[in-house]
């Protein structure tokens, strides 16, 4: 019988190898979750950094803007406030018409909207981008030019306000051409007509609306001179508003006009073309005739040619030439194979 043989048992392996073989255990469900999951959002910039990415000098524009809609809001309140309250002097050029206050009205109204307009954008628009600095340049420019004009007429109105009733001749206005007056002011202090007899102004129901209208004024010249004085100041102040954020814009245009050409030109990439080489032209060799191959060694003397009395070559001379050079010719080949 074979003899039996032992069962062989494997031998141990080392716990570092066993560590190293064995499997990692899988991540828990609650770890897999934290890191699988969505990347948390950035945090988003405040207002007051978008306003200080999109402009720089946005705190004094808005400020500047600011000051011309509370000047229009002020110059829209002493406006209405004459056309509701104060007398009416159509036709009237003492102290002056209520036609220059609905100019003013209209004028700071649409001052206002356009400056609240621009302030809405800044602070709402998406990124706090402001407005496009060509479209605020003409909008400002075309107001500069309006105020020109207004500023010529709220000028007059005040000086006019003020020599109200400073005739010592008397109270005197005009109509359509032609004078009203004099007024003279009696003890009382109400002015009477003193021309005796008399049109009325066609804007007035009878002479004594219109007396009554001159008496009104009268009454109302401080009021009326103060409010003059303020909305010939806030034309003055929207005007100077609209002036600076104008020019304001036409250097922000040309900045941004710049940056844009430069950026182009950053980004572009000159693209360079191999000049093709000129080909070398190889000079041409003159048609040799049978009496002009040179024999080496001998310099052969060029063929002359002749001209006869009407510019008609001269045969016989040129016949000869070539005949002696063929001559020639055969002596040098005769001497050379001699």
């Amino acid at each position: 019988m074979s003899p039996e043989i032992p069962a062989q048992t494997p031998p141990a392996e080392s716990a570092g190898a066993s560590g190293a073989r064995a499997p990692s255990p899988p991540p828990a469900a609650s770890e897999t979750g934290a890191t699988a999951g969505v990347q948390p959002s950035p945090r988003r910039p405040s207002l007051w950094e978008r306003l200080r990415a999109s402009d720089k000098q946005w705190p004094w524009k808005a400020a500047v803007r600011l000051l011309q809609c509370v000047a229009a809001a002020v110059g829209i309140a002493c406006s209405g406030y004459v056309l509701a309250n104060l007398a009416n002097f159509d036709r009237l050029t003492v102290p002056r018409r209520n036609g220059e206050n609905e100019l003013f009205v209209a004028f700071f109204a649409l001052s206002f909207i356009w400056g609240a307009a621009d302030l809405l954008v800044r602070f709402l628009r998406r990124y706090s981008r402001p407005l496009h600095p060509l479209l605020v340049l003409i909008v400002d420019f075309c107001f500069c030019c309006v105020i020109l004009y207004l500023a010529a007429i709220v000028v007059s109105s005040v000086l006019t306000v003020r020599e109200f009733a400073n005739d010592p001749n008397g109270l005197r206005f005009w109509r359509t051409g032609s004078a009203e007056g004099p007024y003279k002011q009696d003890s009382s202090g109400v002015w009477v007509y003193t021309g005796g007899s008399r049109r009325c102004t066609p804007a007035f129901a009878d002479c004594a609306a219109q007396d009554a209208a001159v008496n009104a004024a009268w009454g109302q010249q401080p009021l009326r001179f103060a409010l003059a004085i303020v909305i010939a100041v806030m034309v003055l102040v929207a005007g100077l508003c609209h002036f600076v954020l104008g020019v304001w814009a036409a250097v922000d245009f040309y900045a941004r006009r710049k940056r844009k050409t430069r950026a182009l030109m950053s980004g572009y990439q000159p693209v360079y073309v191999p000049a093709q080489m000129p080909v070398q032209m190889q000079p041409m060799q003159p048609v040799q005739g049978p009496y002009d191959k040179q024999i080496p060694g001998h310099q052969a003397p060029m063929p002359q040619y002749g001209y006869g009395e009407y510019g008609q070559p001269a045969q016989q001379v040129q016949q000869a030439q070539q005949r002696q050079h063929w001559q020639h010719g055969q002596a040098a080949m005769g001497s050379r194979y001699a």
